[in-house]
């Protein structure tokens, strides 16, 4: 990808960051100036290529702790599996609660009173509490037997009960020692803001004559480290191991721009890829 193509590009992260940083303003421990040492790491002198450059850096760390989840750790395998048996009991359980308001109001007395009014309004009060958090539409309540629900709880409760009989701890365990997805698609999507915009491939070589020698690159992402809240001294055993991984096809652009012309969508030749540049020094 050109460099106009990538300039003519970004507005997909500056979107988001500017809607991100509006939206919870204060709540967020970076600024656009934060982005100044990451971009001095890699030369970036041209303050219209520095705005730009910083949507994409905040983009990045938006990403990474907002939709990666990068400071969350994985769950592991018995926790997935509680959980299944967890949502089953807990819908099941909301199920048999319902049912009891239910009949509270359809056994209530007409004109008995307020202690009987309450019994004949509770169940319509919580069904509508539950329509609003589903986003489902009010129900025009008539005669009193109206059930707008119907047993959907006890099917939730049926579906986590049959995924967590099918399903295994030993199916959901994670690899022992395995790098946090968030940090390699972190690392990836630097990679190719590195490369594109110095024409060298990033590396994360250590030289065993120089245990304190880092390359280029290792030194951009820890510039960069402080945005997303990842550890300034990420190790380059860390950097490598991301650098030695292709991008993630799950989640591919933070914003709407869905196609090839996006820099971080798997197609294009800007993030995660190697190119014919000469390995930095």
């Amino acid at each position: 990808m050109s460099r106009e193509a990538h300039m003519a590009a970004p507005d997909y992260p500056h979107n988001i960051a500017r809607f991100a940083l509006d939206a919870i303003t204060g709540i967020l421990p970076f600024s656009e100036t934060e982005c100044a040492p990451a971009l001095d790491a890699i030369g970036i002198a041209d303050p219209a290529d520095r705005a730009r450059l910083s949507a994409f850096l905040i983009g990045y760390a938006l990403e990474y702790r907002f939709v990666s989840l990068g400071e969350v750790s994985r769950p592991r395998g018995r926790e997935i599996i509680d959980a299944l048996g967890n949502v089953a009991k807990a819908a099941q359980q909301i199920d048999d609660a319902l049912l009891v308001l239910r009949r509270a109001r359809q056994t209530a007395f007409e004109g008995g009173g307020a202690r009987e009014d309450y019994r004949q309004a509770l169940f319509p009060m919580m069904v509508e509490s539950v329509q609003a958090a589903f986003r489902l539409p009010r129900t025009e309540w008539k005669g009193g037997f109206e059930d707008p629900l119907t047993g959907g709880f006890a099917q939730i409760a049926d579906a986590a009960a049959d995924l967590a009989d099918r399903f295994t701890v030993e199916d959901v365990r994670a690899p022992t020692r395995q790098q946090h997805p968030g940090l390699t698609l972190l690392i990836l999507r630097l990679a190719g803001m590195y490369e594109e915009w110095t024409g060298r491939r990033p590396t994360a070589a250590q030289n065993s004559e120089q245990p304190e020698y880092r390359t280029p690159f290792v030194r951009f992402v820890h510039a960069f480290a402080p945005l997303a809240g990842v550890a300034s001294d990420l190790a380059p055993k860390s950097i490598r191991a991301a650098l030695s991984s292709r991008l993630p096809q799950k989640i591919c652009a933070i914003g709407p721009n869905d196609g090839a012309s996006d820099p971080c969508h798997p197609s294009s030749d800007n993030v995660g890829q190697t190119g014919s540049h000469d390995h930095e020094s």
